[in-house]
């Protein structure tokens, strides 16, 4: 097992970020656009006072892979996540089922975020992967948590951008 917890500012209020967070346009600029995935679809969302449930499919980029990596993906590589926000918590636990070695997989993470002023935030993102595989299980925990930091970057940076554009 290997976690990380990735952190960012975020030049919006926690209710500008979470309303972002669930906004379809955005998404799609930001999973499509800004992060060049081949893949990504809302597949439900359900709202209550109390909570939001989110599913999703998507598809990244798979960029150059260690041999024992690439032998394992050849056939492409994408996800379903599942998300539950708590909107008094502000606090979003997910799990991610991978569409290869889901039965070794094990990707799971708790996004939140802290007020940094009225119209700042910070998000944090703790993230837990777990590969069970003799051998090779290290190595694709790192790459998995290395490449969900690079898109955790990406995505704040596209986000700040989105949110000075928007005038939000």
């Amino acid at each position: 097992m290997s976690d990380a917890r990735i952190v960012h500012d975020i030049q919006g209020s926690e209710d500008t970020f979470w309303k972002l967070f669930f906004d379809k346009e955005y998404n799609e600029a930001l999973f499509l656009r800004a992060l060049a995935f081949d893949a990504w679809k809302l597949v439900s969302q359900d709202e209550s006072d109390a909570r939001i449930e989110r599913v999703v499919d998507a598809i990244p980029k798979v960029g150059d892979l260690p041999g024992p990596l690439k032998k394992l993906v050849e056939n492409g590589v994408g996800y379903r996540e599942r998300g539950t926000f708590v909107r008094a918590e502000k606090r979003m636990k997910m799990t991610v089922e991978p569409t290869v070695m889901a039965d070794k997989l094990s990707i799971s993470g708790v996004i939140h975020t802290e007020p940094t002023g009225d119209k700042s935030c910070r998000r944090i993102y703790d993230a837990v992967v777990t590969a069970k595989m003799f051998g090779i299980g290290g190595m694709i925990e790192g790459r998995i948590l290395a490449d969900i930091k690079q898109s955790y970057d990406k995505a704040a940076e596209f986000t700040n951008r989105w949110i000075r554009e928007k005038g939000l």
